[in-house]
């Protein structure tokens, strides 16, 4: 699924979705311009964290924290609709 909010470009994978090892999948692209930059100095500083949780087809799963070093093992990728994409 593709959106779009103020000329952010963002995709989101679903329950199910099978990324091949080496594949890349773009989460956020920001078009060049004043959007770009406002959300580059929030980024600096620390206003903008992002945080996913993935799973291998094994149900081994992890978070990959923004404002962490190495992904963390978890036991699932529990659901929550109030923290997904949030602006």
């Amino acid at each position: 699924m593709r959106g779009a909010t103020a000329a952010l470009v963002y995709s989101s994978l679903h329950r199910g979705s099978v990324i091949l090892p080496g594949a890349e999948v773009t989460v956020l692209t920001i078009p060049a311009g004043d959007v770009a930059a406002a959300f580059w100095r929030q980024a600096q500083d620390g206003r903008v964290a992002t945080r996913v949780c993935y799973c291998s087809l094994y149900d081994d799963c992890w978070i990959a924290d923004s404002e962490a070093d190495e992904p963390a093992p978890v036991r699932r990728c529990p659901a929550d609709a109030a923290s997904e994409f949030r602006q």
